[in-house]
């Protein structure tokens, strides 16, 4: 987005809650699809997918496609792809043998690492001139916002 775009924008009498917020997630998968070293740069699901495995571990399909917010068919295919780069790998769920759950290789691992500091990077500059206490504050009504669509 430029800056041209962004004055536009704020001039919009109309803007809302959302309509921000959708400028924002936009900005942001801009952004990293900028990064040179990120896998995935235009694949949010997959980026999605590393993050939620690098911190629950095994997980079946219905959970990633709970955890995330996507339909199956878009996990499946993004898992599909994963797969064949050596980044995922699919067990039989020994508590469940209908169900297989899904695990990180060390090669995902990895990419979600650099993924997981560019993140952070990302986050410091967009904190700039943000008090941690307003930082926490938007982070709890964001959540709230969150939690209310995905319950409608």
């Amino acid at each position: 987005m430029t800056r041209q775009e962004l004055e536009y924008l704020r001039k919009n009498e109309d803007r809302t809650l959302l309509m921000v917020i959708n400028e924002v997630s936009k900005a942001f998968h801009e952004k990293m699809s900028e990064k040179e070293d990120v896998i995935f740069k235009k694949d949010e699901t997959s980026r999605k997918i590393l993050g939620i495995l690098s911190r629950k571990g095994g997980l079946t399909q219905n959970d990633l496609v709970r955890a995330i917010h996507m339909k199956g068919s878009t996990v499946s295919v993004a898992l599909t792809k994963m797969e064949s780069m050596g980044l995922i790998k699919r067990i039989d769920n020994p508590q469940d043998m209908r169900s297989i759950r899904v695990y990180l290789t060390e090669k995902g691992y990895e990419q979600s690492k650099k993924i997981k500091q560019i993140l952070a990077e990302e986050d410091k500059k967009l904190m700039r001139g943000i008090a941690p206490k307003d930082a926490s504050k938007t982070l709890d009504v964001l959540e709230i916002i969150l939690d209310n669509l995905v319950s409608e």
